[in-house]
C-alpha cells in the first residue's frame, strides 16, 4: 500500500507477518529467519511484484499488471504487481461478465515462509482467431 519503501521496512513487515501467521509454527533446526527474509524479498522481486534496488535497498511496488503466459488452449494472463482485496474481487465480479475464468493458486507448502501471495491467472477460451484477448 506505500508505493515506495525500504529493505528495512519491508523486513519489519516480514518479521510481524511471520510472527502472526506462522509465530507457533516449529521449524527445523537449521532454519534461519534472517535468509528467509532475504529470499522472501529476492522472491517478490522475482515474480514482478515489486522492484527492490540492490545498491540502495529502496524497493517499489509494482503497479498491477496483467501479463501473458504460455497456455495450451486459449489466452492466460498473470496478474502481477502490487494489489489489494478490493482489486482482485473486481477482477472476480467482471471476469464472467466477459466469458472469463479467474484462477486462484495458492503457493506451494514449501514456500508458505516467504509470504508470497497467491498466484492469480485469467483465462480467456475464444475463437481461433483472437482468443479474447479483447475481453481479458
Amino acid at each position: 500500500m506505500k508505493g515506495t519503501t525500504t529493505a528495512k521496512d519491508f523486513y519489519a513487515a516480514f518479521e510481524f507477518l511471520h510472527s502472526k501467521y506462522f509465530g507457533n509454527k516449529p521449524h527445523s533446526n537449521n532454519f534461519n529467519y534472517s535468509k528467509v527474509k532475504k529470499a522472501s524479498l529476492n522472491f517478490f522481486d522475482y515474480l514482478g511484484y515489486l522492484d527492490y534496488e540492490y545498491e540502495t535497498k529502496s524497493i517499489v511496488v509494482n503497479p498491477p499488471q496483467l501479463i501473458f503466459i504460455p497456455a495450451s488452449k486459449g489466452r492466460k494472463v498473470l496478474l502481477i504487481g502490487g494489489r489489494d482485496e478490493t482489486l482482485v474481487n473486481a477482477i472476480i465480479a467482471t471476469a464472467p461478465k466477459h466469458n472469463l475464468q479467474v484462477e486462484i493458486t495458492k503457493q506451494f507448502q514449501s514456500n508458505e515462509d516467504y509470504l508470497l501471495p497467491d498466484a492469480i491467472t485469467i483465462k480467456s477460451f475464444g475463437t481461433a482467431k483472437k482468443f479474447s484477448e479483447k475481453e481479458i
